[in-house]
């Protein structure tokens, strides 16, 4: 996001809330977890979880449907908790959980209003982490060579689709997404 104005990140911040917030995040393609890849995560979260705070006071007073409030953190004990580094509440409707370490993807925590976050070095470094349960991906900032570097290291674990920030709850045949063989 480095380099990104406000209206740029404000344009990201609408996309990310209408890919978590519509059906409270429990459509099969919600993003529960962000990853940042390369320098700068730490500032392009803050900058981003800016623009969705901001975003979510929007939503609030305009005619969007409802939306639950933010589930509380993962409670102690959660197998994600363990590597909790900070946890922050953007708005009524958001809490982010960022974990120190990615060394598995967290499948035992998935709540409305509750999103992962965490770093690694390259989108590559994602591919390994993947399993059959991992369906979609939502992407941002990244070229096809990233692409097919994860897509490479993954080997053919998970990822039916990768779709573009905006685009996780959108399903149509004609070109919404890159469609994952394992052909």
């Amino acid at each position: 996001m480095a380099g990104h104005g406000e209206a740029d990140r404000d344009g990201l911040a609408r996309r990310l809330f209408a890919d978590v917030f519509f059906f409270d995040q429990q459509g099969c393609s919600s993003p529960r977890l962000i990853v940042w890849c390369g320098e700068g995560a730490d500032a392009a979260s803050d900058d981003l979880m800016a623009g969705l705070q901001a975003e979510s006071c929007v939503a609030a007073t305009s005619c969007r449907p409802p939306r639950r409030p933010a589930s509380s953190p993962p409670s102690p004990g959660s197998r994600s908790t363990g590597r909790c580094a900070a946890c922050a509440r953007i708005s009524n409707e958001l809490n982010v959980v960022s974990l120190s370490s990615l060394d598995e993807l967290p499948r035992d925590v998935s709540a409305p209003g509750l999103l992962l976050e965490a770093s690694l070095p390259t989108l590559a470094d994602l591919g390994p982490l993947l399993c059959r349960h991992d369906q979609t991906l939502v992407v941002h900032g990244f070229c096809a060579d990233d692409i097919d570097a994860l897509l490479d290291a993954a080997a053919g674990r998970g990822l039916d689709r990768i779709v573009a920030l905006g685009n996780a709850l959108r399903f149509s045949i004609a070109g919404t997404a890159w469609t994952c063989s394992t052909s």
